[in-house]
């Protein structure tokens, strides 16, 4: 072992740290190739404009990708963060949502400015958000409700390109996320201090006790004890508000709407503030779009500390993965769970968990991809077409996959290449 290793990960040094025999593929800042499949319109899927395949498919010929997202109302933008730290947009520009500083559409990725600091990134429908190394936030798009944090009240302004966000935040993948509720967005990140904050839309999803808007980061409670590691923030469904977080003793804590039984409180109760479900945990499931969880769409996919997976919410298309579910829309009364079920088979060794429209997408400790729920657009990425969906994992050829993105009816990863 070399005198590298430290008990600090950012994204840039991994090759260093790599090269001295500190790390393996699946660490955090590990590169691969980026892949989409399923539905990705306005030019998002780094191919064309309109792609529709039911397997992954590489965009471009790049491996040296350590973040990538499929993002948008209809997987119209992606997002991803390069080895080097250079941050990297493409699809629709509209709403400046692609923080190149114009309106512009691009089909294949290009870089945001020319810095090579960028450590962390995620993408609402029509907002963009990335931390860099030393801990700033930047935000860009719409800004409707306040979503970029820049304390604007009313008709706030949108931003083309990068605009920081007041605060140090994590650095850590995964430690910032947003929700999209009805084309408006609700922002979660965790501090350096552990620390919890929200802003942006608020019907009912900010934690906050009360249904009033955020224009600027707001501390959700007082607890220092929110985890920023990867997969410790989620999301239930984007168009209603239903939320999830872990701590650091791995405690799971939901709050938001819970129509569907997506809190797992055994209710279908709206919670205003975060509320603790039992168990402890090491990940919970984060969605990228809309989740049209009006229609059916919203449920919480969960991984427990012995690396069983655990769902709750609407059973619609099999999206829990315990073998039942219908393709027909029911009502939330009749088809959902309120608590936490397992995973049909009772397998462990689940790394990760991660959930777009009516499908869920997992990884193993092994590196294998599965997918189950809707699969009328290919997105279960097994090259075939079933819209009656899937009610158990099936899995998606290949090994070394990590750090799956899904919205809507598309989906993007990282596969190590050979």
């Amino acid at each position: 072992m070399a005198d590298l290793q430290q008990n600090v990960w950012e994204l840039n040094p991994w090759y260093a740290q790599a090269t001295a025999g500190n790390a393996a593929y699946g660490a955090p800042g590990d590169p691969g190739g980026a892949y989409v499949w399923g539905t990705a319109t306005g030019g998002s899927s780094g191919i064309s404009n309109d792609f529709k395949r039911s397997s992954p498919t590489q965009i471009g010929t790049d491996t040296t990708w350590v973040e990538y997202y499929q993002g948008g109302n209809a997987g119209e933008r992606a997002i991803g963060v390069k080895i080097n730290g250079t941050l990297w947009t493409w699809g629709r520009g509209d709403n400046g949502g692609l923080g190149q500083n114009n309106l512009t559409n691009y089909s294949s990725p290009k870089q945001v400015g020319t810095d090579t600091t960028w450590s962390t990134t995620t993408y609402l429908g029509i907002s963009g958000i990335a931390v860099k190394n030393n801990g700033t936030m930047w935000a860009w798009g719409n800004n409707q409700f306040g979503v970029l944090g820049q304390n604007q009240a009313g008709n706030p302004a949108k931003y083309s390109s990068p605009t920081q966000i007041p605060g140090t935040w994590s650095t850590t993948t995964g430690s910032t996320i947003l929700g999209y509720n009805d084309g408006y967005g609700t922002v979660f990140s965790v501090k350096t201090n552990g620390t919890l904050w929200a802003w942006g839309n608020n019907e009912g999803g900010l934690g906050l006790n009360d249904t009033n808007h955020r224009s600027s980061p707001t501390q959700v409670g007082s607890d220092e004890t929110w985890s920023s590691e990867d997969g410790h923030l989620g999301t239930a469904a984007m168009r209603i508000g239903a939320f999830s977080a872990i701590k650091t003793d791995g405690t799971l804590w939901t709050w938001g709407e819970g129509d569907f039984g997506q809190s797992g409180h055994n209710n279908r109760t709206l919670y205003s503030s975060p509320r603790q479900v039992p168990g402890t945990y090491i990940y919970t499931s984060r969605s990228l779009g809309n989740n049209n969880a009006a229609g059916g769409g919203s449920a919480t996919i969960v991984i427990k500390d012995d690396t069983t997976m655990w769902g709750m919410g609407s059973l619609w298309y099999g999206m829990t993965g315990n073998n039942y579910g219908s393709a027909s829309k029911t009502t939330p009364s009749s088809d959902y769970v309120s608590s936490p079920v397992q995973m049909a088979g009772g397998t462990t060794g689940w790394a990760s968990v991660n959930k777009g429209k009516l499908t869920v997408y997992g990884t193993k400790t092994d590196g294998t991809l599965w997918a189950w729920g809707y699969n009328g657009d290919g997105q279960l990425g097994n090259n075939q077409n079933q819209p009656s969906g899937l009610s158990s994992p099936v899995q998606i050829p290949g090994t070394d996959w990590k750090f799956i993105s899904s919205t809507n009816y598309s989906a993007g990863a990282i596969q190590k290449v050979s």
